[in-house]
C-alpha cells in the first residue's frame, strides 16, 4: 500500500506557512501564492481580459424630427449592470439615418446616462458628435456605424448604466431613421434596421 502525507500547510524554517487549497484544482491549473502565504488554484491566462455581457437592441422601424437640439432615438437604447468594478464596456452602434437632403447633416451622439461620450472637441459654433454625414441625394441612405471603448467608473457593487444615442438635424430641417427622405413606395426603396450593442470587458 502506497504511503501518504496529509497537510493543511507547509512551513520551511523562518519562512510564511503555505496554506494550501481546500478544494480540487480542475485540469491545467497552477498554485498561486496571494503574497501571504495562502494557496489558490489559477488558471494560466485567467486575467486575460474576455467578454462577458453582451446586449443588443435592436430598431426596425422609422423614426424622423426636426428637433435642432438633441433628442434620443427611440429604441436605440441599453441599460447593463456590469459584473465587476473593473470592467470596460465596448459600445457598438449601426445606424441608418440622414439628414433633409443638400441642406441638413444628421448629428448623431452616444449618451451615457445622462452624459455625451465619444463627441469631437468644441470647435466654435461647431455641432460635438459622435457621428454625422451629409446626404446630397433624397433618395440616399446615410450609413452611421463605429465603437467606442468605455471607462467608466464603476462603484464596488455595480449599478445599471445607460446607453443611448441622440440625433438632431440642423436648423427648421428634420432627420430620417431606417429610411430615406422620399420613402417611396417602390422596389426602388428600403426600410432598414438600426443596432446598439453593449460588449462588458473583465479585466
Amino acid at each position: 500500500m502506497a504511503s501518504k502525507i496529509i497537510v493543511d500547510q507547509l512551513q520551511k524554517s523562518g519562512f510564511t506557512a503555505l496554506t494550501l487549497p481546500s478544494a480540487n484544482a480542475t485540469a491545467g491549473q497552477y498554485l498561486q501564492d496571494n503574497g501571504s502565504g495562502t494557496l489558490s488554484w489559477s488558471t494560466v491566462g485567467g486575467a486575460t481580459p474576455r467578454i462577458g455581457q453582451v446586449l443588443q437592441a435592436q430598431k426596425t422601424d422609422v423614426f424622423t424630427s426636426a428637433s435642432a437640439t438633441w433628442i434620443d432615438i427611440t429604441d436605440l437604447s441599453i441599460a447593463i449592470t456590469p459584473s465587476a468594478s473593473t470592467s470596460k464596456l465596448l459600445v457598438s452602434f449601426t445606424v441608418q439615418g440622414l439628414g433633409t437632403h443638400g441642406s441638413a447633416n444628421l448629428a448623431m451622439r452616444l449618451i451615457r446616462d445622462s452624459t455625451a461620450i465619444a463627441i469631437g472637441d468644441a470647435v466654435g459654433s461647431r455641432i460635438q458628435a459622435t457621428h454625422g454625414e451629409y446626404i446630397p441625394d433624397a433618395g440616399s441612405y446615410g450609413m452611421h456605424a463605429m465603437s467606442w471603448l468605455d471607462e467608466p467608473t464603476i462603484p464596488a457593487t455595480p449599478v445599471a448604466i445607460t446607453y443611448k444615442l441622440q440625433g438632431l438635424a440642423a436648423s427648421t430641417h428634420t432627420f430620417y431613421i431606417n429610411r430615406s427622405q422620399t420613402d417611396l413606395d417602390s422596389t426602388d426603396y428600403n426600410r432598414n434596421v438600426s443596432t446598439i450593442t453593449v460588449m462588458e470587458v473583465l479585466v
